[in-house]
């Protein structure tokens, strides 16, 4: 093939329009080989055939291996579908120890707490008990220190009648103070003697 402008084409372009046109060759014809029914149906059942041998041939080997007593490749997937759920088992039952350990945790903080709380009330009333103690026992001697000129009181028992006490001295207070008045018991009246009448003559 001359060329337009009067030179002889190389070997390169010679082999590159061999090329294109090898190649239009080949795709005109797969299209033909592809669109063909004939094509079609023995690509299809060559397809099933090779399927149909494949099951036959699992088959085979699984008979063969439960002669054997070894484990089939159904076997071993199962296995590996069971360890997978038992694996996500053990690591919920993990999450739930997990939180039932925080929550205990929390428990005894909080327990702890309280328990240091109370004991702080506890010496806090204890304090104030004994603040009340000694402002008890200094009470007496605050009573016993009275001013000159001051009626004495001595003390009654419990269950005594309070009895006001007026002191000699008009500029001080009255002091209340409580008498104790033992009820004495009563004596009985003298019986009356009946009279004699006279008789009559």
């Amino acid at each position: 093939m001359a060329d337009p402008r009067g030179k002889t084409p190389g070997p390169s372009r010679f082999g590159e329009q061999l090329y294109q046109s090898w190649e239009k060759a080949m795709g005109a014809w797969w299209d033909q080989v592809l669109q063909s029914p004939a094509f079609l149906g023995a690509m299809s059942e060559n397809l099933s055939a090779r399927t149909q041998a494949r099951a036959t041939y699992e088959r085979t080997m699984e008979g063969a291996m439960d002669r054997m007593h070894l484990p089939t490749r159904k076997d071993i997937v199962r296995v590996a579908r069971v360890a997978t759920l038992l694996e996500e088992r053990l690591l919920a039952q993990e999450d739930l120890l997990l939180s039932l350990k925080d929550q205990l945790a929390a428990a005894q903080r909080e327990s702890v707490q309280a328990r240091i709380e109370s004991m702080q009330a506890r010496i806090e009333l204890q304090d104030e008990l004994r603040a009340l103690r000694a402002e008890l026992s200094a009470a007496p001697a605050v009573l016993a220190v009275s001013p000159p000129g001051a009626p004495r009181v001595a003390a009654s028992p419990p269950g005594a009648p309070v009895v006001a006490v007026a002191p000699a001295d008009a500029a001080a207070p009255a002091v209340v103070v409580a008498a104790s008045v033992a009820a004495a018991p009563a004596e009985p009246a003298p019986a009356r003697k009946p009279r004699a009448r006279k008789a009559t003559p």
